[in-house]
């Protein structure tokens, strides 16, 4: 006789179960040949290791309400509560009668007829309890409603540090470019180009986006990984994501001060050098 061990999860389901949610027995067979008055346990692999069990179907597990119940199978492992949470042991019990919720799997585009109908059947066996339901999908995404919120809240406040850096920018090139008009027409008088005044203009703020990166990267490779141990399964974070950050943040410096450059650079060098 097996015992359940310390606090399984119980789902109590009908024969159709695991066929309705698509889910994967490893080994044994589902419920689908049960007979009426008869009650058996699927268990899942995170049990079968907790419980350390060898060949656990067709073994008797203990109920405390029904004594001795078989194992029919092990079903493969699947993720029936958040990501954030290791898969525990789970114990799916034949148990029909004493099931709490019913799960409907609906063919598509045929959605309000299929609630029209239930409805109906719902009033002809239990009249005046109204239909409750929720769907599958919408469930799922309750379990991440925290990060749907914080990722929408870093998505606005990122766009706008943007725009005010962007700003800031612009304002810091057309300050630059006029302190320095005599030295770009200097320059222009003595051979540079329109590229060399350009680079002359851009890599001035370009050197510090990078020192800025070199400082906020790490710090945010140290947060995202924090953030990360809220999940028992979680993605690593490649330092090409960090790499490719740097180069975007490079190019908006670039592409907002580009503007003045060209001006700058394109401006006759007679009118630069009587500027006062």
């Amino acid at each position: 006789m097996i015992s359940c061990g310390p606090s399984p999860i119980i789902v109590r389901v009908d024969e159709d179960y695991i066929e309705t949610l698509g889910l994967t027995l490893k080994e044994g067979r589902s419920f689908t040949e049960m007979q009426p008055g008869k009650y058996a346990f699927i268990i899942n692999e995170a049990a079968v290791r907790t419980l350390d069990l060898k060949d656990p179907v067709g073994k008797k597990a203990f109920h405390a309400d029904e004594g001795g119940v078989e194992i029919l199978g092990v079903l493969k492992d699947y993720n029936y509560a958040s990501l954030h949470n290791n898969i525990d042991p789970l114990v799916l019990d034949y148990r029909p009668g004493a099931a709490n919720y019913m799960l409907v799997k609906i063919q598509g585009g045929t959605v309000p007829e299929a609630l029209k109908y239930m409805e109906t059947k719902l009033n002809e066996i239990a009249p005046g309890h109204p239909l409750i339901f929720t769907f599958v999908d919408e469930f799922l995404n309750t379990l991440y409603r925290s990060e749907e919120v914080v990722s929408n809240i870093f998505k606005y406040f990122s766009l706008l540090a943007i725009l005010i850096a962007c700003m800031g920018l612009f304002g810091l090139s057309v300050y630059s470019a006029e302190l320095r008009v005599k030295e770009i027409g200097v320059r222009k008088v003595l051979g540079a180009t329109i590229p060399d005044i350009i680079l002359l203009l851009s890599k001035e703020f370009t050197k510090w986006v990078f020192v800025a990166c070199m400082i906020a990267l790490p710090l945010a490779y140290i947060a995202m990984n924090k953030w990360l141990e809220n999940f028992a399964y979680r993605t690593s974070i490649g330092i090409e994501n960090f790499m490719l950050s740097a180069l975007i943040a490079a190019l908006i410096t670039v592409f907002t001060v580009s503007y003045q450059s060209v001006k700058a650079a394109i401006a006759n060098p007679i009118d630069s050098l009587r500027y006062e």
